[in-house]
């Protein structure tokens, strides 16, 4: 936590951030789910390497400060996108963990006999059946009751991550909350930035000078304030779609890791020509997106201009004239995507 507040603080790089907050983010759950059962056995270091993670979060959640009028508190209410995030976190975290216990359960337990895990020996009062403490393998019986506690603990955490998989709208139980809270959470964050970023524009152009707006079409100020903005929350959408398919990938790496090194090993070297093949085309890409959105602009500024001043060119006759460069700008608006015009 000292770390990712001093890479904070110490750089106003929006990707040095972000990579500082991601790292923050890996190095918690890494610690809750492996450090933590390993230096301390028990639930124990599990439960006080969470406390801790918790703390740190809520040291960014809640600020107080100290000035001539009193002391001050405020919480971060408006993070509302962060809150999302944390939410589909919390799922994929309690996904993994429940794998990682029932995938033990199973395959060691009932399939093999062995005893199992400590902190599973503990929550169901069966110390004696604890890895290191019970000797040889397990009966019959105690492997059929092995198997109940499989179903019960299945269904427990089924229905644990069940309300982080609805709220979050992901998962095979999405469907369930379309058109109620999850989807429209997820709309409601996503308007709202719209929103916000599209009355700061309308701000900022009011405060241009005279001279901007005689030489400016308004046709592109129209298709920035309205497609402009869009765009960001079309982008932010796919950002937290990659973070969440980034999270489940390497979960399921980190899963099959422990059955096979080697197929673990290369699911994460999978990702590396996957990074370079974008490192390479999203440059590509994004000028293509400059150019199709300057297109665009022109467009909007064409159509805006001939119904403004419809009157006019009615009055003096340039349809014909109006209409052809209309079509021009339709050429190269859609030429370099579908290939249309000459």
């Amino acid at each position: 936590m000292v770390l990712w507040t001093c890479a904070l603080s110490l750089t106003t790089n929006a990707k040095h951030q972000i990579a500082a907050t991601v790292l923050f983010v890996f190095v918690g759950t890494y610690g809750n789910l492996v450090v933590a059962p390993v230096s301390v056995p028990g639930y124990q270091g599990s439960l006080l390497f969470f406390v801790i993670t918790l703390a740190c979060i809520l040291g960014w959640m809640t600020q107080m400060g100290v000035s001539s009028d009193g002391a001050h508190f405020r919480v971060r209410k408006s993070t509302h996108l962060v809150y999302y995030f944390v939410l589909i976190w919390l799922e994929k975290v309690i996904y993994l963990a429940s794998l990682l216990v029932l995938a033990d359960l199973l395959n060691q337990t009932i399939l093999l006999g062995e005893p199992i895990m400590p902190f599973v020996a503990e929550l169901i009062g069966s110390p004696e059946l604890a890895r290191g403490v019970a000797d040889g393998t397990l009966s019959i019986e105690q492997r059929y009751e092995m198997l109940w506690l499989y179903a019960y603990l299945f269904v427990g955490l089924w229905a644990v991550a069940l309300p982080f998989r609805i709220l979050s709208n992901s998962g095979e139980y999405g469907w369930i909350m379309d058109g109620t809270a999850g989807a429209w959470y997820q709309v409601w964050i996503m308007q709202r930035i719209n929103q916000d970023l599209r009355l700061a524009l309308v701000e900022r152009w009011h405060q241009l000078s005279l001279r901007y707006h005689s030489e400016h079409r308004v046709g592109d100020s129209i298709f920035r304030i309205y497609q402009d903005s869009a765009q960001v929350t079309a982008v932010v959408g796919k950002l937290l779609d990659i973070a969440s398919t980034l999270f489940g990938y390497v979960t399921s790496a980190y899963l099959l890791s422990l059955f096979s090194p080697i197929l673990g090993v290369v699911c994460i070297a999978i990702l590396i020509p996957t990074l370079a093949v974008g490192y390479w085309a999203m440059p590509r890409m994004r000028t293509w997106a400059l150019v199709s959105r300057a297109a665009t602009s022109d467009m909007t500024s064409r159509v805006q201009e001939s119904m403004n001043s419809i009157q006019v060119i009615k009055a003096y006759g340039a349809e014909e004239r109006t209409q052809q460069k209309f079509e021009d700008d339709s050429v190269v608006l859609f030429k370099p995507h579908f290939g249309c015009g000459p």
